[in-house]
């Protein structure tokens, strides 16, 4: 009976450290860090074509998207994308901003 629990202890521990492994090298090559309120992640070759920006009400929910973004106020991102064509931006956000935004351009 022992045997079979140090058995069973082994195989647990390798499944835990196989998934480990596959979420650090192969899932999450870069890491997210956090400055002054926002989270973001290294920019990378796949990062640098398109942007996620998440309001901070909906960070969890980007948290939850397993891709890297960064958290800004609404008011910051709306001044952003009024003021300027800027088209490599992906917004997560609520209502009414994205009609503010239209109005703004």
């Amino acid at each position: 009976m022992n045997a079979k629990r140090l058995l069973a202890i082994l195989v647990a521990a390798g499944m835990i450290a196989g998934a480990w492994f596959v979420r650090t090298r192969v899932i999450d090559k870069s890491t997210t860090t956090t400055t002054n309120g926002s989270s973001t992640s290294p920019t990378s070759p796949a990062n640098v074509a398109r942007r996620l920006v998440c309001v901070p009400e909906l960070e969890t929910a980007c948290l939850k998207s397993g891709l890297a973004f960064t958290v800004e106020p609404a008011g910051t991102t709306l001044a952003m994308l009024g003021s300027a064509a800027v088209t490599d931006i992906t917004w997560v956000t609520t209502a009414p901003w994205p009609e503010m935004v239209d109005t703004a351009r």
